[in-house]
């Protein structure tokens, strides 16, 4: 499940369901490239390349097998646009907490932020840091939301992000 969150966040899988691929910064996320690569092998017992074009900042994950490409679709992912398909976390990571907590941190660190910032209250300065989600898949931010509830978290959804901003849910 913590594949799955990371293909939902970061992921593709192509129209003609041979190769997924994980897309990350070559600069920042080169390391997790290698965790990715870990997984998959640990998982799947399948070899999968680091591509780097070089022209820009990014690093792909790409794993060419039809096989692992209809067992990710068997359980619930999409080829082609996550955002056109408005996709979802699949109904059978609901049935457990592991799965659910796997899957969200798959999706955190693909698309998750952490930050700090600045807000004033009666003129006073007060610095916080929040923890968010971004993504254009209205169901995949509501599921989110709902697991991190489930968690006994504080989530808030905004358009296209779900946030937490107490210090015991980050």
């Amino acid at each position: 499940s913590e594949l799955i969150g990371v293909m939902l966040g970061d992921g593709y899988i192509k129209t003609n369901k041979t190769q997924l691929g994980i897309s990350l910064n070559s600069e920042t996320d080169y390391a997790y490239a290698l965790y990715v690569q870990g997984l998959i092998k640990e998982l799947f017992n399948l070899n999968s390349s680091i591509c780097n074009d070089g022209r820009d900042k990014s690093v792909t994950v790409l794993v060419s097998s039809r096989n692992l490409v209809e067992f990710m679709i068997d359980k619930g992912l999409k080829a082609g646009d996550k955002v056109i398909n408005q996709v979802d976390i699949p109904r059978w990571i609901g049935l457990q907490e592991e799965y659910k907590v796997a899957c969200l941190r798959g999706l955190m660190d693909t698309d998750g932020s952490f930050y700090a910032y600045l807000h004033r209250v009666n003129g006073k300065v007060y610095r916080n840091c929040a923890l968010d989600f971004t993504n254009h898949s209205l169901p995949l931010l509501k599921s989110i939301k709902d697991i991190l509830i489930d968690i006994n978290c504080s989530p808030t959804l905004a358009k296209y992000k779900v946030v937490l901003h107490k210090k015991e849910d980050i």
